[in-house]
């Protein structure tokens, strides 16, 4: 049996999804159109990602560091700008104190819950695309809340509909709507 590093999904995972989705397609009809496959596979993917976001964090969390003391009169602006310019630095640690310790994050069939559980959710979501960061293509707020939509492509996997929603109250993201439509594209 191979061991895998907790937290990380790895090609051996996606093959079974789609060997699953593959089997669940003969349940009740001989005939599976495009879009259940692509249902079908959105559904045992989040269900696979929102399980390995349970897992212990990755080696990148460092256990030294320290959330600096973020100001809870930061605007949802401010917020969501320190947030995308530390993820787009590539420091995590930074980009999840914009967090509230007991965020909630709601995604296609499952919720995560805590700053911790969202960081390793995230890092989950960006391992189907070899770590790299969507850069928004819109972000709309109102008042506390923003919505920002996103595309990302890599040469394994793509997202054409990319949509979080932030709530944000006393300088923190408080909850996070996520949607993103991962097609694998086959070699």
């Amino acid at each position: 049996m191979e061991k895998h590093e907790a937290g990380v999904i790895r090609p051996q995972m996606c093959i079974l999804v789609l060997k699953i989705c593959a089997a669940s397609a003969h349940v009740g009809s001989t005939l599976m159109t495009i879009s259940n496959f692509s249902a079908r596979l959105m559904f045992v993917m989040s269900l696979l990602v929102a399980g390995q976001s349970l897992a212990s964090p990755k080696k990148d969390k460092d256990p030294a560091f320290e959330c600096p003391k973020l100001s809870k009169k930061l605007s949802a602006e401010e917020v969501f700008t320190g947030r995308m310019e530390a993820l787009l630095d590539g420091d995590l640690d930074l980009a999840f104190c914009y967090y509230a310790e007991d965020a909630v994050i709601v995604l296609p069939g499952s919720v995560v819950q805590g700053r911790e559980q969202a960081r390793i959710a995230f890092m989950n979501f960006g391992s189907v695309f070899g770590g790299l960061i969507p850069h928004p293509s819109s972000v709309t707020i109102a008042g506390d809340v923003v919505l920002a939509t996103f595309s990302l492509v890599t040469p394994h996997a793509s997202v054409q509909d990319g949509a979080d929603t932030f709530v944000i109250r006393d300088g923190r993201i408080q909850a996070q709507t996520v949607h993103a439509s991962i097609v694998f594209h086959v070699p």
